[in-house]
């Protein structure tokens, strides 16, 4: 059996990159 990946875990990997690039864009 192939093991499936839940999609919430993409948004949830997604989701943070976003709030990474947030905060770098906030230091500005």
């Amino acid at each position: 059996d192939t093991p499936q990946v839940p999609a919430y875990s993409n948004l949830i990997f997604e989701v943070e990159l976003l709030d990474i690039e947030k905060e770098n864009s906030g230091d500005e």
